[in-house]
């Protein structure tokens, strides 16, 4: 971002989740030295979780690697749950042929 030629803004309040991981990415960009919190939305109930089979029901799950936003997929479709991923069509493809050529040996 740092690259990008803009007038310096900075967000400040996501409407996206609640406080706890408003929290949490404060913490973390402060670590990264930015001096403003984030603010969350009080009616967002957020909730982390290390697994979310040993949670609460969750709606939404960020991955750090691909195959780990495959693995959860799987894991929901399995217990019946509507899902969506939100991948490059070519990640999960490229995925799916590496899985089928390491089954074929």
């Amino acid at each position: 971002m740092a690259q990008i030629d803009t007038p310096e803004c900075v967000l400040t309040e996501s409407f996206r989740f609640g406080a706890t991981f408003a929290a949490l990415a404060s913490h973390l960009l402060a670590l990264l030295g930015e001096r403003k919190p984030i603010r969350g939305q009080e009616a967002i109930g957020s909730i982390m979780v290390e697994d979310p089979a040993l949670a609460p029901p969750v709606d939404a799950i960020l991955c750090r690697r691909n195959v780990t936003a495959i693995w959860q997929f799987a894991v929901g479709l399995e217990a019946g749950h509507r899902l969506a991923i939100r991948m490059s069509p070519a990640e999960i493809l490229a995925y799916a042929d590496g899985a089928d050529r390491l089954l074929a040996g």
